[in-house]
Formats: structure tokens, sequence, C-alpha cells
């Protein structure tokens, strides 16, 4: 009996020996294990936590956070309503805005900038087309300038010989308006609409109007932490919704989203997503193994040992890594593929050896014999590949293979420790585990797969031909960065986000640059606006607007209000409405009844009229007089509205670089926009950061690690499977699956259009890690049986093979009912991917192995 013989006859022997003192500790450390996860272990939204920090583009996210404690904010977003318009998104932003201040749950919430302190300049920082419509949009109201009275603005359209439906409706409103300040309830911009006390921050196109709201407390300039992060999202939309609950607001279409939003609601899903993954694998594996071994007792005995072990695994984790993540969050899924591999392997060697033998523990101590060799070499280089993992700056990646790592090995050994003392302690397991004829050198499939033995050369030849054609064009398969894309559409952030691209070029998505004072921030803005790429330099940059000349001639050219020539007719208001409704009784009675109101008006109610048009004419007259001689305003002029946002801690200034809008329906955050996009801006700006520059480098490290992962992860294994083998030939025939299934998945992605992105990556590693052991298991049955046939698929290994890797597929599969669009890819691409692998084993290894044998014995 050789060394490993012993120690594995020693394993079993104490297993079997002392069960109940095994299931004890076993149940001990389980306890203990789940005790330590619940008190300790916590998620991380946080995407830049899935990277190094010591990288040179995080660190200048870091030193960017640490300047501008509003980075992180929340945006509430408002659709202008069809009906009520502006003014009544006005009075819901109003609402919002105080009952969230309110709560002192939030460190500011900007709602817009006080006009009062609004610099006239700042139109100035708004592009060419923004401030001709501005200026187109004044001269449409010079009328009123030559108006000192109401009664004078009312007289206009009895001069005029005809109104359009658009006219008439806009005069319309203006009685409307003009009533509503005679009975004391002006509306919130003025009768005339120049009077707002709050200019609101919209889109260019008015259809949309944030509130942004800093997610921080107002005791603490702190990031909080992920579930404080999670009760103040959901306390900003309990907030939202008994807003659009009130009556008046009913109408009224607003969400929640900005870059922390879509984080934890990414988050929330992908947990949600993974949990009920995980049990719905669980309960299909459970329901697989009832029917394969036609019996309750065993499988559950299975999982119960298997379950051991993934308690275990919660407890490691903890202490090791402390805290799951987007990726890591998938482990239990692995673990419940992997895992019940163990009982399954010793299953079905002890369904061919029991019958052989008079007593349990004796049938196990030669399972043990035959097959753990190669549950240990497959559980060891499994894990190892996940090890190696830990040396790629992808953080993400590096915590899911330290937590797999340490989950393949915890689970091995608990199923080859709990499960045979299991055995020992339920009555007459040899009654409960089923004997199979044919003994160690049962063929696979009933030796339909013979073929491959007898046709080895033309198999392995045509599969060697077409893992290299596959390679070649599986070479070409896209990764898109786009995380959107990995969402569902259906929540709210994602929504919001979407309308917000198609509504307007800024995005959440976006680059920014730190200038450490006005003279770097106005060359920084004029490189930056350089590139065609870049639609819009906001915050600080509206300080240094581009094509300042000829906006400010734009503006210069707006009526002097004291040059105007005053209107003709006047006196009484009412006489002048009751003209109004007389002459258009017939042909719009909306508007002969909204006249009418105006002239059966007693005075005091005619004087309140008088006095608010008054007071919203002099607003008007000043906006034109300031917008006339309007000059870009310094920082120092800034509101503390803006300087909140725009200046940092240490005095510098924050440009927002926005890319353009790209193809219809091509996100932001798609390659084709995204890559050029953040290139020119790191030309322009190499100390660029923000959103779109973090995915940007993500990206381009996400890529490097992931095929880094898969090439450590093969050289580790590689490296065990020779001290295993001692052999090369056979160490590489143990991970030919790996290698042609990884070929062929690669051009299966490409044929049907399937993008690799940031969750369905990481299949690299895993196919290596989670492949290889079907290649280890065949390997070591045909060292044992060289001459049986299929080679390495004899003996109950090709049906306990097609069993792990069917009850993994069943794991990955259920990831496919996910809502979160990254886990159901992740599931869809590592179901495929493992389906191949078992093709590669069945097909073409027997193929390899038999043209190594040479007179019915091992090639060496």
């Amino acid at each position: 009996m050789t060394r490993r013989d012993r120690f594995m006859t020693a394993w079993a022997n104490l297993a079997t020996g002392r069960p109940w003192l095994v299931l004890i500790i076993s149940l001990a450390f389980a306890a203990a294990g789940i005790g330590v996860a619940v008190k300790y272990l916590q998620f991380h939204t946080d995407r830049d936590e899935l990277v190094d920090q010591s990288l040179a583009w995080q660190q200048r996210y870091t030193a960017f956070k640490k300047q501008f404690p509003r980075w992180n904010d929340a945006v509430v977003v408002i659709e202008r309503p069809a009906e009520g318009g502006s003014g009544l998104r006005d009075q819901f932003i109003d609402e919002l805005a105080q009952r969230l201040r309110a709560t002192g749950e939030f460190a500011a919430v900007t709602d817009g900038i006080p006009s009062a302190e609004a610099p006239p300049g700042l139109l100035l920082g708004e592009s060419t087309e923004r401030v001709q419509d501005v200026a187109t949009s004044l001269r449409q109201s010079a009328p009123i300038l030559g108006a000192s009275t109401a009664a004078q603005l009312l007289a206009l359209p009895l001069i005029s010989p005809s109104l359009n439906e658009k006219a008439r409706h806009e005069l319309t409103s203006l009685l409307h308006r003009l009533h509503d300040a005679a009975m004391g309830d002006a509306p919130y911009d003025g009768v005339l609409g120049a009077s707002a006390p709050v200019q609101r921050l919209t889109t260019s196109n008015d259809e949309l109007a944030f509130v942004l709201v800093a997610l921080n407390s107002a005791s603490a300039q702190e990031t909080p932490d992920a579930k404080a992060l999670e009760t103040k999202i959901a306390l900003l939309r309990r907030i939202l919704r008994d807003v659009q609950a009130q009556p008046q607001f009913q109408a009224m279409q607003a969400g929640v989203t900005g870059v922390p939003v879509l984080e934890v609601d990414e988050s929330k899903q992908s947990i949600a997503d993974a949990s009920i993954s995980t049990s719905i694998a669980f309960v299909l594996i459970a329901l697989l193994l009832f029917i394969v071994y036609r019996g309750v007792a065993i499988p559950l005995l299975a999982l119960a040992s298997l379950l051991l072990g993934v308690a275990w695994t919660f407890g490691y984790l903890t202490l090791a890594v402390g805290h799951l993540q987007l990726l890591s969050i998938v482990f239990a899924v692995i673990l419940l593929g992997l895992g019940v591999d163990t009982a399954i392997h010793l299953i079905a060697r002890l369904e061919l050896v029991h019958p052989d033998h008079d007593h349990m523990p004796m049938a196990v101590a030669r399972t043990f014999r035959g097959v753990g060799p190669g549950i240990l070499t497959s559980a060891l280089t499994t894990a190892a590949a996940f090890a190696a993992t830990a040396f790629t700056d992808f953080k993400g990646v590096a915590e899911m293979g330290i937590i797999a790592a340490g989950g393949v090995v915890l689970c091995a050994i608990s199923v080859m420790t709990a499960f045979p003392a299991g055995l020992e302690v339920i009555p007459k397991p040899e009654k409960r585990i089923r004997s199979r004829e044919g003994g160690e050198a049962k063929p696979f499939a009933g030796g339909m797969l013979n073929i491959v033995d007898q046709h080895a050369l033309w198999f392995a030849v045509i599969g060697g031909a077409v893992t290299l054609l596959a390679a070649w064009y599986g070479s070409g398969v896209r990764y898109d960065p786009d995380i959107l894309k990995l969402m569902p559409e259906s929540i709210e952030s994602v929504i919001w986000e979407r309308k917000l691209e198609a509504s307007d070029d800024r995005s959440v998505w976006h680059a920014v640059v730190v200038a450490k004072d006005a003279d770097e921030a106005n060359q920084l803005a004029d490189r930056l606006r350089e590139s065609p790429l870049v639609a819009e330099v906001g915050d600080a940059g509206m300080l240094f607007p581009a094509e300042l000349d000829e906006k400010q001639q734009i503006l210069n050219s707006l009526p002097d209000p004291h040059a105007v020539d005053p209107s003709p007719g006047g006196g009484d208001i009412r006489a002048v409405a009751q003209q109004l409704a007389d002459r258009w009784a017939d042909n719009d009675p909306a508007l002969a009844d909204a006249a009418r109101a105006i002239a059966d008006l007693p005075d005091d109610d005619v004087e309140h009229l008088n006095e608010a048009y008054a007071a919203d004419r002099a607003a008007l007259i000043a906006q034109f007089n300031a917008l006339r001689t309007a000059a870009a305003p310094d920082a120092a002029d800034l509101p503390n509205a803006l300087r909140s946002l725009w200046i940092g801690q240490d005095g510098s200034l924050l440009l927002r670089v926005y890319p353009h809008g790209g193809d219809e329906g091509a996100s932001v955050l798609s390659p084709e926009r995204l890559n050029p996009f953040a290139r020119d801006v790191l030309a322009a700006a190499p100390n660029a950061t923000g959103p779109a520059i973090q995915i940007y480098e993500s990206t381009r490290l996400i890529g490097r690690a992931y095929l880094l992962s898969a090439i450590y992860a093969a050289v580790v294994i590689f490296a065990l499977l020779l001290l295993d083998f001692r052999n090369i030939g056979d160490a590489l025939s143990a991970l030919a699956p790996v290698i042609v299934a990884a070929a062929l998945l690669a051009a299966a992605l490409r044929l049907f259009g399937i993008d690799l992105n940031f969750a369905n990556m990481i299949v690299l590693p895993l196919i290596v890690g989670l492949g290889v052991s079907a290649g280890v298991h065949t390997t070591h049955r045909w060292r044992q049986q060289p001459h049986d046939r299929p080679a390495g698929l004899v003996g109950g290994s090709g049906r306990a093979v097609t069993l792990t890797i069917l009850t993994t597929v069943i794991g990955f599969a259920c990831m496919m009912f996910a809502e979160h669009r990254g886990i159901r890819s992740l599931g869809m691409v590592m179901s495929i991917g493992l389906a191949l692998v078992w093709v590669a084993t069945v097909f073409l290894l027997p193929a390899i192995l038999r043209l190594r044998t040479r007179d019915g014995e091992v090639a060496r």
C-alpha cells in the first residue's frame, strides 16, 4: 500500500470510526461560522472598492472625493408635466426640498439657485444655442417693456387684427395668471414669469429638472457605509413618494438616480438574485440526486455535509475578507456545484464496490483509495486556480478567488468527513446505497462511446482542428463596459438615468477635472472644448465661457428697456378685459371666460393685480438690463448653493466634462462612445477622473486582470498536476478539456453576439477553476485502468463526471432567472462553458488518452 493509500485509508477510518464525534465537531464549526458571519459580514456596494486603491487613477478619484464631499449626491429628476408646466413643477420641488431638509438626515439639498444671488453672467457659460434661445424668448417679451400697466398689455391684442391659436392660448394663460394674482395667489414665478425666487437646475430643453441631495449626514462629511447609504436612499424615495401622493402632485413624474443610487440598486438586486438563484439551484440539485440515486436519504446526507462546508466558508470569508461584493456574491452557487461533486464521486464508487464488502467502513476505505486522490487533486487544483487570482490588481477578482479557494477546500473536507460519518449513524446504510453491476470496470453509457476509442486518431485530429479554428474566431469576442446593460431596465435609477441621457448630453457618467486655480481651470476648459467628443464643460467651467464675444453680442442686442416706446391704450383693466371677452365670445369661449373673470374683479382685487404686474415688470426690466451688460462671473460671485458643488475644500475648481450624444440608442458607456471620449479627456487633462474615467480605466484593468487570472490559474494548476501525476503528458491531458472548452466558448459568444461584460468576464478564471475537475478525474481513472474503454470514463468515472458537471450547470443555469442582467449573463455563459467542458471530456479526452496508451499500458 502506497503512502497515499495509507493516508486515504486513515481518513476514511477516522470518519467511520468516530462518526458522532466527527459530526458534533463539524456542526460546532458550522454554527461558529454562521455566527461570525451574521455579526460581522458586510456587503460593499462601491465599485471603486473592487479595484486596488494604490493605482494612480484610483488615487486621483480618492483625492477628488476628499476635496468635493458632494461627489456622491443623489439626483432627483423631475419631469415637466403636460398640464401645469414649470409652475406646478416648481411647487413640487419646493415641497420636496422642504421635506428633505426637515429630516436633518441630508447634509445639503440643492433645488436651484436663489435668483437674488445668481450672477447674470452664468448664462454665458451655457451653449451659444442656449443663449440664443433665451434671447429669442426675451425679445418676445419686449411688448411688456412698453406696457407700464397690465391694461396697456391687454390692449395690444385688441389692436391686432387677428390672433392665431398659439397667441390666444398664451393670452388665456396670462389672463389666468393675472386673475390668480388679483386673488392673492400669484404664480410662483410672477404674473409674467420673471420673478421666480429660485432658478432651477434643468436640462437645456427644460424637460427635466434636478434636485441634488447630499447623502452624507448633516453632522458629518464622511460617506456613509453601505447599509447607511441604502437607508438614506430609501428615506429619500419614501419622501418623494409621499409628495407625489398629494392630490395636487399626482400627475408629477419623478425618480432618483445618480452613481451611488445606481450602485445601491444594483447591489440590492444582486443580493436578491443570488439568494434566489442559490435556493433554486439547491432544490433542483436535490431533485436531480433524488432521481439519479432513487432515494432521499443518501442525497440529503450528501447535501447536509455540503451545507456544513458552506457554513464553514461563511466564517472563513468573514475572517479572511470581511465582506462580499458584486462579484463574490455568487460564491455560494459555485460551492454548491463544486461541493456536491465530491459526494457524487464518492457515491458513484460506493455503488460499485460496497457489494463486495460486508461492512460499510471497508467499502468507504476502498472508495477513498480509489477516488480520494482525484477528489483531493481536483479540489486543490481548483482552489489553487482561484487563489492565483489574488495576485491581480483587480481587487474584486482577487477577493472572489480568495473566498472560492478556501470554500472549495472546506467543502471538500466537509463532504469527505461528514458524509461517511453520516453513513455510519443512519441505519443500514448498505441498503440505502444502490448496487450497480459491473464493478470498477463498468463501461460508461453502456459502451456507446467506445467509438471514441476505436477512432481515437480521427477524434483527436478533428477536435484539435476545431479548437484552433474556434480560438482564432473567438479572439474577436467583444467586451461591453456599459454597466447599465447589466441592471434590470425596470429599476428606477436606470429608468431615470436613461431619460436623462435621452433629454440632455449631461449624464451621471461624465468626467471631472480638478484645477488648482482659475488660470489652470481656464486653460483646461479651452483644451477640453477642442475635442469634438466633448459636449460641455460644466460646473466651474461655466466661469470660463467658450465663444464669449459672440454670446455677449447676442445679449447686448436685447432691447434697451429705457428706449422702448410706451404702449398705447390703457385705462381701467376691467374695461379692456370686457372688450376682449366680447371680441372672442364666439370664436374662443375659454379666452372670453378668462377675460370676463378679470372684468368682474372688485377694486381691491384690481389693485392687487396691478401691484403684482408692476413688480414682475420691474423684475423683467432688471433682467434685461443685467443680461445686456453681463460678464463672465468669478468664483467669488457664486452663490453658496454652487460653491459647495464647484469649489473644493482647498479652493480648487471642479470642471465636469460631458460627452456628446452618440448614435440613436447608444449609451454613453458603450465602447464606441466611452473609449474615445475618455482618451480625448485624458489627453487634454491627464489628471482627469470621475465616473466615466473610472469605468474606462477599470475596463482596461478588468480585461488584463481576468486574462492574467486565467493564465495564473492555468500555470498553478499545471504545476500541481505535475506534482500529482509526475508526468507532463498526464498534466496536459487533464487540462485539455478546459483549453478546448475555453476556445469553443469564445467562438460561441462571438457567433451568437453575446458580449463579455463586467459580470460574465469572470468566466475565464471560473472555467479554468471549475472545469479542470473533469479532466483530473478522467485522467486519474485512466491511469488506474488504462485498458478499459472509453479511456478514463469507466468504473463510474464518466457517470460521476457527467453528474458533477450537470449539477454545476444547474447552479449557474438558475442564475438565468435573475433580473440582474449581469448575473443572468454569467449564468448563461458559464452554463455553455461547462457544457463544452463535458463535450471535450467525453469526446476528445478519451481519444487523447487512448493515443497515449501502448499495448494496454500508460505511455510514460
